[in-house]
């Protein structure tokens, strides 16, 4: 649905950087937002998540430090705008977001899969074959 691999935000002035990707939804379809928060030069980080650039509707969690971040969500619009933002308001501080992931939460993750292997022997040349 959505993957982003790393992004660095840097504030180019004295107020939060910020950077937006809009995605689309199915209205009352769960969600999953996955990404890696890494401090750079600011220790803080703003995620809003919303129905415009920039809104607040769904989402808003802010001083976060260097985490893998998590989070499941319910659509309320056909379009759904991640946007992520710098906790620092002095230029030239910079966060990064890596591995930013939205998902429908009913997806099958890889945790979900197993690894089966079988094989066949032909027994009737053994010597002696163990029952199981």
């Amino acid at each position: 649905m959505l993957e982003l691999n790393r992004l660095k935000k840097e504030n180019t002035t004295t107020s939060s950087g910020c950077a937006y990707q809009a995605f689309t939804t199915v209205i009352g379809k769960k969600y999953i937002l996955e990404m890696d928060i890494i401090e750079g030069t600011s220790t803080t980080s703003i995620i809003r998540l919303g129905i415009s650039a920039g809104s607040n509707s769904i989402l808003t969690i802010s001083d976060v430090g260097s985490i893998r971040y998590t989070y499941e969500f319910t659509a309320t619009a056909l379009l759904t705008y991640l946007t992520l933002y710098t906790g620092s308001i002095i230029t030239g501080q910079t966060v990064m977001f890596d591995n930013i992931a939205v998902f429908p939460a009913d997806a099958i993750s890889r945790s979900d899969l197993v690894f089966l292997e079988s094989w066949h022997e032909d027994v009737s040349e053994k010597d002696f074959v163990y029952p199981l």
